[in-house]
């Protein structure tokens, strides 16, 4: 299940969410607006990680 969740979001780009979500934000309904953006810029994990570290971390979280 991990793989295909990180297959699901790995069409993100790595960097520049926050701008990219702010872009998105006023064709949302308007109940739907008033909230942080979902996901931060990707951060760094060694090579060989394992899968949920770089899904965590492709989430803009620390695994």
């Amino acid at each position: 299940m991990v793989s295909l969740a990180f297959d699901g979001i790995r069409f993100m780009p790595g960097e520049n969410r926050a701008a990219m979500f702010e872009r998105m934000r006023p064709s949302m309904p308007p109940e739907l607006r008033d909230f942080a953006a979902p996901f931060a810029d990707a951060v760094p994990v060694p090579d060989g990680a394992p899968l949920i570290d770089r899904l965590v971390a492709w989430n803009g979280r620390r695994p």
